[in-house]
């Protein structure tokens, strides 16, 4: 038992490296918190196995396979290189499912621990058991990336509108980087394109971790730029440590940066206000209900939207400062039953904002869950998204369609 459990510790060190080889951020004790988690729930099984009799090689064997698919994602970001296409893209989606499991891994192990206590019986393996933590693992990981950036195409009313309709897109989450490289950007902005968006609007966490050497945003900016609507960015938490080039860099490739900030356009014959809130990441800023209340719109305005990372900024919202607003940063729950066309998550159970449309006080809520494919937290259960909202004239009360 021993030596199986040793064998889990070069990759075990191996992953921490990667995840404080960009600095030891509060994000990367996160992660590393998880990372300990995902080997201990590997470790606790092969143990299991072993202790129960169950050492067939291909149990070890597969437990270590799945254990050692935990490091790639946090080498590749330590290493800052584009994967592309090669073996490093394919070993970053091999790692989707292995995080999958260890979480549900771990539910399972949870259960059997507090069944088998009960009877007196204790035990770390819960044998068959762990099948369905395989195939819902498996399944998540298959589903997620088969769908691919799916477009979800929403109509909402606006008693202040006055064009013929407004096409905003949202984006959100994308984590550039090595789980979302370069290829992958251009075909996202590819996509969005075609979709013929009046407004683009990001919520957030454009770059992904160990994002802030030189060149590491080359193509980056240029990217966005050929987007064929005006793009409004409002930084995220993990923008926010690599702020002082990144914030530049996209306001010299074009892109409107609002943190804190306010701007006025005139798009589809709709006078569009917009305000964006900072992230509260390791500095001291005004709080988003005093943003709010400072920001007012004009009264041309025929349109009000707020843009904020963190969708907790939006209960400050209220018919008189906004229309609509728009978040991300909650990765669709993070773990969601999505896969099994559930609307559960882990957010939903406690009541807070998960993902999708709202329309509380008097203004329509969008939370976002993400564009990014492969990169810690895992995707579980739910899919990334093009969200397509059509703004039109009402004069009764306010609704939506799909």
């Amino acid at each position: 038992m021993a030596l199986w459990l040793g064998s889990l510790v070069p990759f075990y060190g191996v992953t921490l490296w990667g995840v404080y080889r960009g600095g030891r951020t509060r994000n990367d004790h996160l992660m590393a918190f998880v990372v300990t988690g995902c080997f201990g729930v590997y470790g606790l099984l092969g143990a299991g196995a072993l202790l129960a009799w169950q050492a067939r090689w291909p149990v070890l064997v597969g437990l270590g396979l799945g254990a050692a698919l935990l490091a790639p994602p946090f080498v590749m970001l330590a290493r800052r290189r584009d994967p592309g296409r090669g073996l490093g893209w394919w070993l970053m989606l091999a790692s989707q499912p292995a995080y999958a499991f260890a979480f549900w891994g771990g539910c399972v192990l949870g259960i059997w621990l507090v069944s088998t206590l009960a009877t007196g019986a204790a035990s770390f393996w819960p044998g068959p058991w762990l099948w369905v933590a395989l195939a819902l693992a498996l399944w998540g990981s298959v589903w997620g990336l088969a769908l691919g950036q799916r477009v979800l195409r929403l109509r909402v009313e606006v008693p202040r509108a006055r064009g013929p309709g407004l096409r905003l897109l949202q984006l959100s989450d994308i984590h550039f980087g090595p789980g979302f490289p370069l290829w992958k950007l251009r075909a996202l902005c590819d996509q969005a394109a075609a979709l013929a968006p009046d407004l683009v609007l990001i919520t957030g966490d454009l770059v992904g971790p160990f994002s802030d050497s030189p060149g590491e945003h080359d193509g980056l900016v240029e990217t966005l730029a050929a987007l064929p609507a005006p793009v409004l960015f409002c930084p995220g938490n993990h923008d926010m440590p690599r702020w002082r080039t990144l914030g530049p860099e996209l306001r010299a490739g074009g892109v409107t940066v609002l943190e804190d900030e306010t701007v006025c356009l005139d798009v589809a014959g709709e006078r569009v206000w917009v305000l964006g809130v900072g992230f509260p990441w390791g500095r001291a800023r005004v709080p988003a209900a005093e943003v709010i209340r400072g920001a007012v719109p004009p009264d041309d305005a025929s349109l009000r939207l707020v843009l904020s990372h963190g969708p907790a900024v939006l209960d400050h919202l209220s018919a008189d400062s906004a229309d609509m607003g728009f978040a991300g940063h909650t990765h669709g729950g993070p773990v969601s039953l999505g896969m099994l066309g559930l609307p559960v998550s882990i957010l939903r159970l406690t009541a807070s904002h998960d993902k999708g449309l709202h329309h509380r006080g008097g203004v329509w809520h969008y939370v976002h869950s993400g564009n990014w494919l492969i990169g810690m937290p895992p995707r579980i259960g739910t899919a990334p998204e093009i969200v397509v909202v059509e703004v039109v004239p009402s004069a009764g009360p306010a609704h939506s369609c799909c």
